[in-house]
């Protein structure tokens, strides 16, 4: 049994008073107006102060045992944590014309400057893209399996040249890099200027286009080889 501290009044069950008996009538936001005795009251103190004593560290809270934690993974399983669309629009209309201070948007683009001219920061950031290789790529793999043909896929970032990253590159130790382009995706003039500039670094940089894959004798012979 429980006693109202104000008005003397038993009760059954902690938290059954009608709260605005005692908060004039206010109710707490957490509590939904429930009322605690003071012995639960002291009972919600000496659970807190074993919580804190039991702590590791302090703000990390208290250490979950392993089984604990295995039934937290399988309840949250599935659960997203996305934003509504009608957020996302709150969100877009609230950034809308905002700009950042012009001193602001200096230093940010020389540090984007700066990472983008490391090739271990392109390397990571393409291995992290998960490129794998297009269907015109692929079609140059199998021809250079078929005829023995010493060109290693590296488009997915694993080799970089200035802040060039070609699609394939000879392992018998020449300077030599292919690159399989796309009749819709590219043009003379680009290819062009990549390849003086992988001239630069001496590299000797091989152009095959997508049509020309079709031709396998043409191939070869771009490629220096002979084959009966």
């Amino acid at each position: 049994m429980y006693q109202c501290d104000i008005c003397g009044k038993r009760l059954e069950v902690a938290g059954s008073h009608p709260a605005t008996h005692k908060l004039g009538g206010k109710i707490p936001w957490n509590k939904g107006g429930a009322y605690l005795s003071p012995e639960a009251r002291a009972n919600i103190s000496r659970a807190q102060k074993a919580r804190f004593q039991r702590m590791d560290t302090p703000n990390k809270g208290i250490p979950h045992t392993e089984e604990a934690k295995r039934k937290m993974s399988l309840a949250n399983r599935g659960r997203t944590h996305s934003v509504s669309l009608e957020a996302r629009g709150r969100i877009a209309t609230g950034h809308k014309g905002r700009q950042r201070p012009p001193h602001v948007r200096e230093i940010l683009a020389e540090c984007n400057r700066r990472r983008m001219a490391d090739p271990a920061h392109l390397r990571k950031m393409r291995i992290g893209q998960g490129v794998k290789p297009t269907s015109i790529e692929q079609c140059f793999i199998d021809l250079c399996t078929a005829y023995n043909l010493p060109f290693r896929y590296v488009g997915n970032g694993a080799v970089w040249i200035e802040r060039m990253n070609p699609d394939f590159i000879n392992t018998n130790g020449k300077k030599q890099v292919v690159e399989i382009l796309g009749s819709y995706w590219h043009n003379e003039e680009e290819t062009q200027s990549r390849i003086s500039r992988y001239a630069g670094y001496g590299f000797e940089c091989i152009p095959i286009w997508d049509e020309e894959l079709k031709d396998t004798s043409l191939v070869l012979m771009k490629l220096g080889e002979v084959h009966p």
